[in-house]
Formats: C-alpha cells, sequence, structure tokens
C-alpha cells in the first residue's frame, strides 16, 4: 500500500491555495452541512493494463449493509452533494465510464440485512439474469454461503484484474484464502471501516500530560502496549454526583464491545483460525500460547469496567452511550467512518492504533511497525455468472486504480483542516491503513453451526452475568467449528 503521510502533506500544499475547505466546520453543534471543493488528484501508479474501448453496456452493483456507508463506494449523481468525498467517488465512476463505455447501476433490494441479502444475490446469480455484476460482500454474514454453493469467482482466475499491482492488497487478501483461492477481493477500492483508538486531547493532556513520552512517539518506539493502554485508562475514571451512576461520569476507555473487541485479538496477533501445515483450517484460539492471551484479555477488561476506569455499552446492562464526542471519554475504541461525525463537536482528538500486545510484536523495520489492525467492512466479489466477464473484471481493476483521489479525499473530509496543523494523526493514519488483518476466523465464523462462533469470543465473555471459563466456551465450538470448515472445503468446486 502507498504511504498516505505522502499524500497527507500534498494535500496541505493543495489545500493551502483554497479558500474553503470541505468538512471541517468545528461546532457545537452536529449536522453541519458540507462546503464544496473539487477532489485531489493524486496519481503515481503503473496504468492497468487494460485498453480504452467503449463497452456500450452496463456494469450492476451491489453494496451489501453495513459496511460504512453506500456512498464510499457508489455514487450516482442524485446523491451527489459536491462535497469533496461524494465528487471522488463520483469522478472515479465518470472516469472508469469515460475510458470503459460503461454505466454504473447501483443494485437495491427491499428490506434487505446484513444476513439476509446473500439470498437475493443467489436468486440473481443462479437464475443468470444479468442483474448483478459484482458486489461488496457483509463482512462476514452471507459470505459462507455464496461460497458454499460455488457462487464467487476466484480472483486468481479472473481476467483483467492484476493482483500484483499495488492497488490490489494481496497481503490481506492472503488472510482470507481458501486452499489457494481468492473468492474474495480487497483493493484500494475498499474504503474500509477499520477500528481505531481515538482519543480526547485535552483529556489526555489534563490527565497524562506527566509522562515522558507523547503517545504518537509511543506508538512509533513500540511502547504503546497492553499494558501502556490500562495505564492511560486508569487515570481517569470521575463519579461526577457520586452516585454510581453513568450519566455524567467520565472513564478512561469506552466502547460498544462487539466488533471492536475482535479488533484487539486481531491486534495482539491471536488468531481465530489458522491454516496447519496439512493445509486443514482449525480452530487456533485454544491453542496454548494464544488461549493464554486471550483469557488474560477478557480478565483485564472485566476488572476494569468492574473498577469503573470502563464503560462498556452492552445490550443487556449499559444503555447509555458514552462516545468520545461527549467529552467524557479519554479514550474510546471506534470505527474509522465514526471519526467524520467527530468533526461537528468542539473535540480536539486524536487516534492511534490498536496497541500491540508487548514490546516484542513491535518490528521497526517493517512500514506498520507491527501493529494490525482488524478491517471491518466487506469484500469485493464477482458472482460465477455474469453476462460479461471481461467487462467486470476490467471494470473492477478501474475502479481499483482510479480510488486513489477517493482515499485522499477521505483524509480530507475525516481529517479536514486539520490535516496541516496534525501530523502526527495523519502518520497514525498511515500505520493503521499499512496494517490492516484479519483471518478467516472472522469471516466464516459460523461454520460449526454456532450463531456466533469464535468471532465474538471476547464481548461474549464480558458480558455481565457470564459464568463458564474461556476454555470451556471454546471447547464447547472448537469440534464443531473445524468440522464445519472441512465440510465448507470439500464443497467448493
Amino acid at each position: 500500500m502507498r504511504k498516505f503521510l505522502i499524500y497527507i502533506l500534498l494535500c496541505a500544499i493543495l489545500l493551502s491555495s483554497i479558500a474553503v475547505l470541505v468538512g471541517c466546520n468545528e461546532t457545537e453543534n452536529p449536522g453541519v452541512e458540507e462546503e464544496t471543493t473539487e477532489a485531489v488528484t493524486v496519481e503515481d501508479y503503473d496504468f492497468p493494463d487494460v485498453e480504452k474501448k467503449d463497452y456500450g453496456d452496463s456494469f450492476h452493483f451491489y453494496v451489501g449493509p453495513n459496511n460504512g456507508g453506500e456512498r464510499l463506494w457508489y455514487m450516482d449523481a442524485d446523491m451527489n452533494t459536491g462535497s469533496t468525498m461524494d465528487e471522488a467517488v463520483f469522478q472515479r465512476q465518470e472516469r472508469v465510464r469515460k475510458y470503459l463505455g460503461v454505466e454504473f447501476v447501483n443494485v437495491t433490494y427491499p428490506d434487505v440485512q446484513y444476513n439476509t441479502y446473500h439470498t437475493y444475490i443467489q436468486t440473481a446469480i443462479q437464475n443468470m439474469d444479468g442483474t448483478v455484476d459484482a458486489l461488496v460482500t457483509h463482512v462476514h454474514g452471507g459470505v459462507s454461503n455464496l461460497i458454499s454453493e460455488n457462487l464467487l469467482k476466484d480472483f486468481s482466475d479472473l481476467p483483467a484484474i492484476n493482483l500484483d499491482a499495488e492497488y490490489w492488497q494481496k497481503d490481506f487478501m492472503d488472510t482470507l484464502e481458501l486452499s489457494g483461492r481468492y473468492f474474495l477481493g480487497h483493493s484500494d477500492y475498499n474504503i474500509m471501516m477499520t477500528y481505531i483508538i481515538g482519543f480526547n486531547k485535552e483529556l489526555y493532556e489534563s490527565y497524562c500530560g506527566d509522562f515522558e513520552m507523547s503517545v504518537y512517539d509511543m506508538v512509533r518506539e513500540g511502547e504503546w502496549t497492553l499494558d501502556m493502554m490500562i495505564k492511560i485508562a486508569k487515570r481517569l475514571a470521575i463519579d461526577v454526583t457520586g452516585n454510581g451512576k453513568s450519566s455524567d461520569d467520565y472513564y478512561g476507555l469506552t466502547a460498544v464491545p462487539w466488533g471492536t473487541f475482535n479488533g484487539f485479538l486481531t491486534s495482539f496477533n491471536i488468531p481465530m483460525v489458522s491454516q496447519t501445515q496439512s493445509g486443514a483450517y482449525e480452530v487456533a484460539i485454544t491453542k496454548k500460547e494464544y488461549l493464554a492471551k486471550a483469557d488474560e484479555i477478557v480478565e483485564i477488561f472485566r476488572e476494569l469496567d468492574e473498577a469503573r476506569y470502563t464503560y462498556f455499552t452492552y445490550s443487556n446492562k449499559n444503555t447509555t452511550k458514552i462516545f468520545l464526542s461527549s467529552g467524557r471519554a479519554l479514550m474510546n475504541v471506534l470505527s474509522t467512518t465514526d471519526l467524520e461525525g467527530l468533526l461537528n463537536y468542539d473535540i480536539e482528538f486524536g487516534v492511534l492504533p490498536y496497541p500491540l500486545y508487548d514490546k516484542a510484536q513491535y518490528d521497526k523495520h517493517d512500514e506498520s511497525l507491527g501493529y494490525k489492525m482488524l478491517q471491518w467492512g466487506g469484500y469485493l466479489a464477482v458472482p460465477s455468472y455474469t453476462k460479461n466477464q471481461t467487462l467486470v473484471c476490467e471494470t473492477l481493476e478501474m475502479l481499483s486504480y482510479y480510488s486513489e483521489n477517493v482515499q485522499v479525499a477521505y483524509y480530507e473530509k475525516v481529517l479536514g483542516k486539520r490535516v496541516a496543523d496534525m501530523p502526527d494523526d495523519a502518520a497514525m493514519l498511515d500505520i493503521i491503513w499499512n496494517s490492516l488483518a484479519t483471518d478467516v476466523g472472522q469471516t466464516f465464523y459460523n461454520l460449526g453451526g454456532d450463531e456466533k462462533g469464535v468471532c465474538y469470543t471476547l464481548p461474549d465473555r464480558m458480558l455481565p452475568g457470564t459464568t463458564d471459563s474461556l476454555t470451556t466456551y471454546l471447547n464447547k465450538r472448537e469440534d464443531l467449528i473445524n468440522s464445519g470448515f472441512r465440510r465448507f472445503l470439500a464443497g467448493i468446486k
């Protein structure tokens, strides 16, 4: 992946000549309307091996729900507000339309949910009606169904798609490989919903200003570890009224502990499912070295929550959501797509990757410095039947190539006018986007017939009232998931 910091600095230079910036109005009231400007143009990739032509045909594209916002993936003229982000997405499509002569059609289905959309896709493919040429899946919902019924193509077999090109994230795709095949793609087209740690700079300065090293330097020097995050969280726990209620209290760390807490497993190099030397896919978190780490994390967060250093929004306990925007959270586990909303509040916020498990995980020779960040958005997929496979592949290749401007615009949208003044946060986002990771246990979480499988191990154990141990919890699922993977792979032709 490219070095985003270079683009951020370039954006700052280019934006200095623009009088009005986009999406960066700080106000006490949410809902500020964006002003408009032209998208920044930055291109430095080798041009794809795709000849200009005029197909005179349509490209039917479906975006599954819960992927951080459809507008990041698709933008027709009616949706385009003229903002930097909208214009960048729209112009990406326009460039592909002009280069290949394809018209973009946004496929929609009535009352679709994250775990039902695949039934519509299945029908379209099986009927060979040509109404779906490509799709963005949910991060795990419906994915197993589509693959097990042999309804998705292997990206490594698709013409015109160059998985070795820089704009295709092959390293990330390798984490989703199934017996040498790539049914799910990931490229610069995927504006990813990645979980990160946001922090309130004013609260940090007030309660952690005595640290010898800045928190950004902690990240750069490998000192940003689980222990350090806990140490910082313990600096802030304020019961404002003394009544033990949360409505006006302050906390060191807040979160909604579902997908956000899966990210700690990824960050700490704890795979849910991994491939053995024999080629089999098996539950890995139950292995001794991983289980001990996972159990430690569960106990740490239980203790922090009990001591009121943290506030986790549970469905059956806490109902108030205390986000960074409240001004009462020192740190908040959130997604990159949540940062956009923070621009509407008078809060000086910064961003950090999830911490390392310990200093041993640090790798100063790696561009991600050893950090690993869970990507929680959807994947590209190509149906097993399309009316014109070459058109589909060339369109996806060009969308990926032309996505550089969209990513630069996304940085502007997220950080707005703060880009030039916040080079440390730009550097943190650079580390985050260069350290995307997952494992097949995240995506194919339900292969044992268990609705949650290993995917929600951490939040399930952290829920109030849980009694069985982590070992007991996983042992109930391990054999089912392992046999589920065997059946799953055996049925793929």
